[in-house]
């Protein structure tokens, strides 16, 4: 079984992400950050932790092939988000995507516009939004920012495919991408509804992956993958660029912890085992994948 994206551009990418803070003004039931426990905790990264972990980064990867997120929790609640946008945007990275529920956006759109680099990954959470999302997506693509949708359908949410119909209809173009996903468990109806949906191929449809199972080819979008259950690759190896880092500088491979076992960003020896799994990968233990990212990834027998 070998698997990969149809796009080799991101499969061959590195992807960082950093979580800046805990704290969320939303408290989603869905939000991946709840089964750690951590959702809600006050702990910021320092602004000084922040700038040295760019620059050993920068010193020891291909930043030019980087794409580096911004994420929490809701990062703009960070005190010092506007350091924390100018440090990234400035250092190199090929994206710099700020993840957000846009709920204290607003404020922060003509720093993101002044960088051409930048990016805003939005989330519509229908039973949370407080605020005009309509507007602040026209304000955002009015300032010519690249803008990536996601619109959450939790169960029985009509709010969802209305925005999800309205975004689409009005905003697929080659700089504003719109997608769906599916946090939780459905009921067979909506599970029949959201399967027409994906068919229907309305959104952006540049997720694209090939399965090649015994010489047999299917090509499936990333919400298919998920829809069908098709994201299971444990003890396969995996050519994961993707990594994470939390407000203390800890990092890690994304889907697996016990890799890098926390260590700092800071260290040349942290660095260098990066650069290692990179290149060489690591066996998946995982059941099931769990980030759509990680479908990005080749994916070869151990």
């Amino acid at each position: 079984m070998y698997q990969s994206e149809v796009n080799e551009c991101k499969a061959n990418s590195i992807y960082i992400q950093w979580i800046v803070t805990y704290r969320c003004n939303y408290n989603c039931d869905y939000c991946y950050l709840h089964e750690s426990g951590l959702l809600g905790r006050n702990n910021d990264v320092t602004p000084s932790v922040f700038d040295l972990g760019l620059k050993k980064i920068a010193n020891n990867l291909e930043i030019s092939k980087c794409r580096f997120d911004i994420m929490g929790g809701e990062p703009t609640l960070h005190p010092n988000i506007e350091f924390l946008l100018n440090a990234a945007c400035k250092t190199g990275f090929n994206e710099v995507n700020l993840n957000t529920n846009g709920s204290l956006l607003e404020k922060h759109i003509k720093t993101l516009a002044s960088y051409p680099n930048a990016r805003i990954i939005l989330s519509y959470h229908p039973h949370k939004c407080d605020y005009d999302f309509k507007k602040l997506v026209s304000s955002i693509v009015q300032a010519n920012i690249p803008l990536e949708v996601n619109v959450m359908f939790p169960p029985n949410s009509q709010f969802s495919y209305n925005m999800y119909d309205y975004l689409t209809n009005n905003y697929n173009s080659m700089k504003t991408t719109v997608g769906l996903i599916m946090p939780l468990m459905y009921q067979e109806d909506e599970y029949n509804m959201l399967n027409d949906l994906i068919k229907n191929n309305k959104h952006n449809n540049d997720r694209s992956f090939v399965f090649v199972y015994d010489n047999c080819i299917k090509k499936y979008t990333n919400e298919e993958i998920r829809l069908y259950g098709l994201n299971v690759f444990k003890g396969m190896r995996c050519f994961v660029k993707y990594f994470t880092i939390d407000p203390n500088g800890k990092i890690d491979v994304l889907c697996n912890t016990n890799v890098l076992n926390s260590s700092f960003v800071c260290f040349d020896s942290t660095m260098s085992h990066i650069n290692e799994i990179i290149y060489n990968g690591i066996v998946c233990e995982n059941d099931k994948c769990g980030c759509s990212i990680g479908y990005n990834f080749k994916k070869v027998k151990k």
